[in-house]
């Protein structure tokens, strides 16, 4: 059974003269770069995105909700004002990419419905296949709750993680 993390950037959030460098599709991180990104501001059409505490909400109730429509088990959303993280795992044989898309799509509408109609998040989503317990496990108690911007969390995952970290078990997710 599949277990992933999605993550959408707000548009805008990440230009390559961020600190922390930048993601170039095919070539992995790069060093930061304050000229490519003066380029990239000249030809953006809208002002970069941040999201909001309202906008938030919006966006970790959409992804839950877009769970029950893809047939997902949602364990986590996280949200900071340049991005949201969905944590979710699915027992069907649709495929990361179009539920990686779904959610997305779900969110956009929420946001659209409630906000003005623009493009919310980068073009390029990422995602991280979670294949281990521990890692199930550290996401859900120690990652997610690090966030600084709103975080919910399916309780009954939260529980097994803390079961399985107090009995000592680490094998692999089959969730």
């Amino acid at each position: 059974m599949p277990c992933y993390i999605f993550t959408y950037h707000a548009r805008g959030s990440w230009l390559p003269d961020h600190r922390r460098g930048y993601v170039r599709r095919g070539r992995g991180i790069q060093a930061s770069d304050p000229n490519l990104a003066n380029a990239y501001r000249a030809n953006m059409q809208q002002q970069p995105i941040e999201f909001t505490a309202d906008m938030q909400r919006i966006l970790v109730e959409a992804a839950r909700e877009a769970g029950i429509h893809l047939k997902a088990m949602i364990h986590a959303v996280a949200t900071e004002p340049t991005h949201v993280h969905v944590h979710l795992s699915w027992k069907h044989d649709r495929l990361w990419k179009s539920m990686r898309s779904s959610i997305r799509s779900a969110m956009s509408r929420a946001m659209n419905a409630a906000f003005t109609r623009r493009d919310w998040f980068a073009s390029s989503p990422s995602r991280k296949r979670v294949g281990s317990y521990s890692h199930f496990d550290h996401l859900m108690l120690t990652y997610w709750p690090k966030h600084r911007g709103l975080v919910w969390r399916r309780e009954q995952s939260v529980r097994a993680a803390e079961s399985r970290r107090e009995s000592g078990r680490g094998g692999p997710a089959t969730r």
